[in-house]
């Protein structure tokens, strides 16, 4: 029969409500309503940032590039131009 050793005080362990400091392509995907092509289309284009980084093969932002991204896209900094007048 296993015995668990485990000792300690864990009462300062808390789940925090905060949200994770990272931002992973499927939050982004279902946050703008668009697959992963797409994001890569809008990065190839300048229209997204590059990942911060990649973790276990899968690719993550700041959550501050994020909001930074998302305050451009409010200001309209990347609305699509028409020659239709």
């Amino acid at each position: 029969m296993t015995t668990s050793r485990v000792s300690g005080d864990y009462s300062s362990l808390s789940v925090s409500n905060e949200p994770s400091p990272f931002v992973f392509m499927s939050e982004i995907t279902r946050d703008c309503d668009v697959t992963a092509r797409a994001v890569r289309k809008w990065q190839a284009s300048g229209r997204f940032p590059m990942a911060d980084g990649n973790l276990h093969g899968r690719c993550f932002w700041r959550r501050t590039t994020y909001s930074a991204w998302q305050a451009k896209v409010l200001e309209g900094a990347f609305a699509k131009s028409s020659n239709l007048q």
